[in-house]
This record gives C-alpha cells, sequence and structure tokens, in this order.
C-alpha cells in the first residue's frame, strides 16, 4: 500500500526559506561591492595587456608613483600617499587588509615628498627629512630587528644621522643620502648590494658607505641585487661647503673690522 509522503513542517520551511535569503543578500551584497570597486578603480586583479586609467584617481593630481612586484604606491601633490595590492607583508602600509584593490590613503603624520618600492616593502620620505619603512623585513630591509620579520606600518628608520634627500628601494635592501651626501644602506646584502665590506648577508641596522671625500650625491637607485649612484667628484659635501662659507665671513668680518680701527690713526 502507497502512501503520501508526509507534509513540510512549519519548522523546515522555515529554515528553507530563511537559507534562500541569505544566501540571496550576500550574492546581492558582493555583487554591488564588486561593482563599487569596479567603478572606484579596476577593483579586479584581471591582467591589463593596454594602459587603463584608474578612475578611482580621476581628479586627483599626482607627482610620482612606485611599483614592488604585486604593490603600488602612489604620491598626490598634497604630500599624501595612496596603497594599493597586495599587502600579505604589509608592504601597503594599511594594517588589517590582505590586499587591497583600490587606491587607498595611508595615514601618516606629515608630508610625503619621495616613496620607493622594494619588491615586498616600502620607503617613504617625510617632507622634514625623515625616512619611514613597512613591509617584509625578512633581510632587514624596513628597518626594524631582524627578530622582526614584517612591519605593518610605516613606522621611522632608526640609526640615520640626519635627515634624509634620496631614497632607494631594491628587492630585499634599502638605501638613502642624507642631507650632507652620506650614503647608509641596510638590509639583504646576500650579492654584495650593501657594498660594506662585510661578509654578513643582511643588516637591518643603517651603515654609511665610503663615497670618497669632496663627493656630493645627485641621484640613488637599487636594482634587484646592486645599488648605483651618480655623483660629482667636483664639488663639496654640504656640510663642508658650509663651514668654509661660515669661515669666510668670520675672516671678512676680521678684515672689516682691522680697517675700520687703521682708519681711525692719523
Amino acid at each position: 500500500m502507497c502512501r503520501d509522503p508526509p507534509p513540510l513542517s512549519s519548522n523546515v520551511l522555515f529554515i528553507f526559506f530563511l537559507s534562500f535569503f541569505i544566501l540571496f543578500f550576500l550574492f546581492i551584497h558582493s555583487f554591488i561591492h564588486s561593482l563599487i570597486l569596479l567603478f572606484q578603480g579596476h577593483g579586479d586583479e584581471a591582467k591589463q595587456f593596454e594602459p587603463r586609467r584608474v578612475e578611482a584617481l580621476d581628479g586627483v593630481p599626482m607627482q610620482a608613483a612606485a611599483g614592488g612586484d604585486f604593490h603600488t604606491l602612489l604620491l598626490r601633490r598634497d604630500g599624501r600617499v595612496m596603497a594599493m595590492g597586495n599587502n600579505k607583508d604589509g608592504q601597503l602600509g594599511v594594517p588589517g587588509a590582505l590586499s587591497v584593490r583600490v587606491p587607498t590613503l595611508v595615514e601618516l603624520e606629515q608630508r610625503v615628498v619621495a616613496l620607493a618600492a622594494g619588491a615586498r616593502h616600502s620607503l617613504l620620505l617625510g617632507a622634514e627629512g625623515q625616512v619611514f619603512a613597512c613591509g617584509s623585513n625578512s633581510h632587514g630591509q624596513a628597518g626594524q630587528p631582524l627578530a622582526q620579520p614584517h612591519q605593518p606600518t610605516f613606522a621611522p628608520v632608526p640609526g640615520l644621522p640626519g635627515p634624509a634627500r634620496l631614497l632607494a628601494a631594491g628587492r630585499a635592501h634599502s638605501a638613502a643620502v642624507c642631507a650632507a651626501s652620506s650614503l647608509l644602506v641596510w638590509g639583504s646584502n646576500e650579492n654584495g648590494q650593501l657594498s660594506t665590506g662585510c661578509s654578513s648577508p643582511r643588516t637591518a641596522l643603517p651603515t654609511a658607505l665610503d663615497t670618497q671625500p669632496a663627493t656630493h650625491i645627485d641621484a640613488l637607485c637599487c636594482g634587484e641585487c646592486h645599488t648605483l649612484y651618480v655623483a660629482q667628484p667636483g664639488r663639496k659635501k654640504e656640510n663642508e661647503e658650509e663651514e668654509e662659507e661660515e669661515e669666510e665671513e668670520e675672516e671678512e668680518e676680521k678684515r672689516r673690522g682691522g680697517g675700520e680701527g687703521g682708519g681711525g690713526r692719523t
């Protein structure tokens, strides 16, 4: 004898419709979120075979950009920094996100004048000459103790002798030129890219290089495993020039004083 199936209970129907409603809501939310990302910027991970305007930056004046392995840094004309891309090692300086698909403002207390991107770390030069770093610190390239593998937010690089005016980032090493034209390097040295004369494969402490006296460094850049700088051997270091100018002024004052005294005699 065949029996009809028992009717579904109200509880089962309630759970079914509730589950359907939740799934539908999540789908709509995800779809709208994707559209927002798409209209704000690229908002996707699709390969770009031709230049494509980043719509999220329309109307935002830019002055510089830098790119790492999988992240991008942008410097606005107002001195603020925006970042996007992979953030697995904290290279964007945006805490709490593994990746950012649209340009996102980076929180920093002072205006930025220059930036550089390594493979998985980032460097910023503040308007007051302070160098900030974040991201991977596997070789000390972020300037933090070697026991600390990552730096999730931009932090000052300790050990610099004074305000910096140039900076550069290689794959896993960093370099900066201070106002006195001192070239300092830190990070990976596995291929001798730090040129410190030391066999240590890495260092987190900025180390000054001997660029010979009376040298002014005009440009600085880093490759994957090498470092380059352009220098003018005929130009004195800025601090030496200032000292010479002060000495000349003192001598001139002495001569004037002597001349006035001699003019008073008859």
